[in-house]
């Protein structure tokens, strides 16, 4: 971990060009950082933000509200799509994260998208009860936001 934030730190500030797995490692962090800051903020304040960079102080591309694209860098290409939704009162679905990988084709997304944890995070589910008390699976790549404060299995599957 002390790893990584330093390459972060080094990347950002000297602009340093780093190899592939180094990059990759930087995005993975990056990916837990929104993630744990989404929840964080869900969780003080109890609603979302109006966008999401309102709850994250890791850089979305291409942000248009409760949407938006997370890479490496300014200069990299995005690998994975973030999108925020807010609690479903027809469904009960509560208010969950979605992210999807994007960009497959690019070598570096390649490669970051097989990273393990990167690719366990993707495929995350969560289970809710919708209006008829039935138990429910969420779609692959969502995370429930009011659980992700409380990390319960988001990192370790």
């Amino acid at each position: 971990m002390k790893k990584n934030l330093l390459l972060i730190i080094i990347f950002f500030l000297y602009g340093i060009s780093l190899n592939a797995s180094d990059r990759v490692d930087i995005l993975r962090e990056n990916l837990k950082y929104a993630i744990l800051d989404i929840g964080t903020t869900y969780f003080v304040n109890k609603k979302l933000s109006p966008k999401i960079s309102d709850m994250t102080n890791v850089y979305i591309e291409n942000e248009k509200g409760h949407s938006g694209e997370l890479k490496t860098n300014r200069s990299e290409i995005p690998c994975i799509k973030i999108e925020i939704f807010d609690t479903n009162k027809n469904t009960n679905k509560p208010a969950y994260l979605k992210l999807t990988p994007i960009n497959e084709d690019k070598e570096f997304c390649k490669e970051a998208l097989e990273d393990k944890e990167v690719k366990n995070i993707l495929n995350s589910t969560f289970k809710f009860k919708d209006i008829n008390k039935k138990e429910q699976t969420s779609q692959k790549g969502e995370i429930d936001i009011a659980k992700i404060y409380f990390n319960e299995g988001i990192y370790s599957k």
